[in-house]
């Protein structure tokens, strides 16, 4: 299971800084798209992201 601890490390990264891209890019340049969608979408991303990375690391803990 410490294998996959880096995937979800960075998918987290990675979810969390496109969300901070599209705030700054729907702040000075409003999309086409609505922010909105997008940035509820990354925000869930990220929430899955911490929350299989701690699932993991409770299981590797305990076990």
């Amino acid at each position: 299971m410490v294998k996959f601890m880096p995937v979800f490390m960075i998918i987290a990264a990675l979810s969390l800084i496109a969300g901070m891209i599209l705030r700054v890019a729907g702040l000075y340049a409003p999309l086409d798209i609505t922010p909105n969608a997008l940035l509820r979408f990354t925000d869930t991303m990220l929430f899955f992201a911490i929350a299989l990375g701690l699932y993991f690391m409770s299981r590797q803990k305990t076990s």
